[in-house]
């Protein structure tokens, strides 16, 4: 019989089982999946590398900002003593402009004195002065008086007695209200400032600037020498522990004739 073979050369070849060449399909799948994956490995290097600088970024960021933070709470510290002490001038001149001409003759020296025996840590945050007036007869009229009476009846002596003169007498009153504050003290170191200020007020002889020295004197000088102290008690100012005092004191009677 005769046989007749219908296939290519190239279709034998793939039948007889022989190795066949691979398909331009296939390189080309092979090929694009390639570049795809070195696409995503460069995506993901380069998304590595810009989290990581950012990452670094934010830390030193971040570390700034803690460190102006700090800044930041120092300079509110010092904005608030500035700020009280500023207050406890303005408190100063106030009393100072309230007063009478001869309780200004009486405080001036007061006045000047005050700043310079509040101790560090110890705020005036109002000072009050309250007076209480009375009327006693002068010297000099009490004399006449007694004169009058020694010649009553004598030849020559006034019949009538002399005007009786009167002069007021004041009494006055300072409180002083404050605060006591040591950056992160207790109570107990709060407690020791409130007294160093009382020790100032009845022991420190100060001696203001156009003072020679023997010119010194105690601030409590013209005071009774009790000082009324309001029990010291805890508070917040501002989200800082704090103790709120008060002193009371009493002037000598003060009498201008």
């Amino acid at each position: 019989m005769i046989k007749i073979n219908l296939l290519t050369q190239d279709m034998m070849q793939g039948a007889g089982g022989g190795p066949s060449a691979p398909s331009s399909g296939t390189t080309l799948v092979t090929g694009v999946l390639l570049a795809v994956f070195l696409l995503n490995a460069a995506i993901g290097g380069a998304m590595y590398y810009y989290v990581s600088t950012a990452q670094a970024e934010r830390n030193v960021v971040s570390a700034e900002a803690a460190e102006l933070r700090e800044e930041l709470e120092e300079m509110e510290i010092v904005y608030d003593e500035r700020r009280l002490d500023l207050q406890r001038m303005e408190e100063l001149i106030e009393v100072a402009e309230s007063l009478d001409p001869p309780d200004r003759l009486l405080w001036s020296r007061k006045l000047n004195m005050l700043p310079l025996i509040v101790p560090e840590g110890v705020f005036l945050t109002e000072i009050r002065v309250t007076r209480r007036v009375t009327e006693v007869q002068t010297q000099r009229s009490l004399e006449r008086q007694r004169a009058f009476e020694q010649r009553r009846g004598q030849r020559g002596a006034p019949t009538q007695p002399p005007p009786i003169e009167r002069a007021p007498v004041y009494r006055q009153t300072l409180v002083m209200d404050g605060v006591a504050y040591v950056a992160g003290g207790s109570d107990t170191q709060r407690l020791q400032q409130i007294s160093l200020f009382a020790a100032n007020i009845r022991e420190r002889r100060v001696a203001l600037p156009f003072d020679d020295e023997e010119s010194a004197e105690r601030f409590i000088d013209g005071f009774s020498p009790n000082i009324e102290p309001a029990p010291a008690t805890a508070s917040q100012i501002e989200g800082r522990e704090v103790l709120v005092f008060s002193f009371t004191m009493e002037t000598l009677p003060l009498r201008i004739e």
